[in-house]
């Protein structure tokens, strides 16, 4: 995957989780939910994000503070991964999709960052 792509994929996830903040579970959406939203592709031509892609960009946003993770996993012997992970955009991943935060050089959102 392009780094352009995994920027426009950063954006996606943060935009679908600002749609989600006022769903019956408090805003929080399983890392699956996101995956089928953004990991489709958008052409034919385009692959689709698998689960270790879509977790990377996930801990991207984790990292920034744009996003908070929760495991759900009743028992550690179930495998890590998006079925079992919750997330929720934090105030500054909320801020950033309504652009009261600063642009971000690693997600696109349309603003110029330089």
């Amino acid at each position: 995957m392009s780094e352009a792509a995994m920027k426009r994929a950063r954006h996606a996830i943060l935009v679908v989780l600002d749609a989600q903040k006022i769903n019956e579970h408090g805003g929080w959406v399983t890392g699956r939910f996101l995956s089928d939203i953004v990991g489709k592709p958008l052409t034919s031509a385009s692959p689709r994000l698998d689960d270790e892609q879509m977790l990377g960009l996930l801990r991207d946003l984790i990292a920034a503070g744009y996003i908070d993770e929760e495991d759900n996993r009743e028992d550690h012997s179930q495998p890590f991964g998006l079925d079992y992970l919750t997330y929720k955009a934090t105030d500054k991943g909320l801020g950033f999709v309504r652009r009261t935060e600063p642009a971000d050089p690693d997600i696109d959102d349309g603003r110029i960052v330089r």
